[in-house]
């Protein structure tokens, strides 16, 4: 039996951010839909409220290992034969992480990657509202760039497409991976900035 273990701190951090994430959405609604519309800054928030919900999900389900395990491979057979010897290794079979199951996780991440998504166009049903073509864009942009940009990443890379190893060619894919990752959401957060700041905070008094 391996010792496992569930990170408590991270469950309540994660719930934490799923309920600031819903209280925003929730009040995004309203004069701040009816002025943005699916631009609204509020909606902005609806990715994190997400991924705190998920992250919540896959922290019960999925426990985490305080100790490093050794898993069995043909080379540690090798080495035994060689005068090596291993003690508490993890036997599995390597054979079952096939490209199929990889597809597969991909295929569902990509289903839960839309959620966010469905819930700006259902809070705002995709109303220009009285925001510009530069904040539809960004916002947007953002929205969709942050949601597939990690699962195609992740794709790049273990196909090889990203590795930046190389003498003359590093620093060129560095700039363009950097200009790439930070147009969209810099150019997001300022956008939103501009929104506050002419949009204002109300605070009601009771």
């Amino acid at each position: 039996m391996l010792s496992t273990t569930y990170n408590a701190p991270k469950l309540v951090i994660s719930l934490v951010q799923a309920i600031w994430g819903t209280i925003t959405l929730y009040r995004a609604r309203g004069n701040q839909i009816q002025e943005y519309g699916y631009a609204a800054f509020g909606l902005t928030v609806a990715p994190y409220a997400w991924m705190s919900i998920v992250n919540i999900i896959a922290g019960l389900s999925t426990p985490s290992y305080p100790a490093l395990f050794m898993i069995r491979t043909p080379v540690m057979n090798e080495a035994e034969e060689a005068g090596g010897s291993f003690r508490l290794e993890i036997s599995v079979d390597l054979g079952t992480c096939n490209r199929k199951r990889t597809s597969r996780g991909f295929t569902r991440g990509f289903m839960l990657s839309l959620v966010p998504l469905i819930i700006v166009g259902s809070l705002s049903k995709f109303a220009n509202g009285n925001s510009s073509s530069l904040q539809r864009g960004f916002t947007m942009s953002w929205l969709v760039f942050g949601m597939y940009f990690g699962p195609i990443v992740g794709q790049l890379s273990m196909r090889g497409t990203l590795d930046l190893s190389g003498k003359g060619a590093v620093t060129v894919k560095m700039i363009a991976v950097t200009v790439l990752t930070g147009v969209a959401p810099l150019g997001g957060m300022i956008v939103v900035g501009m929104m506050l700041r002419d949009f204002g905070v109300c605070t009601r008094f009771t």
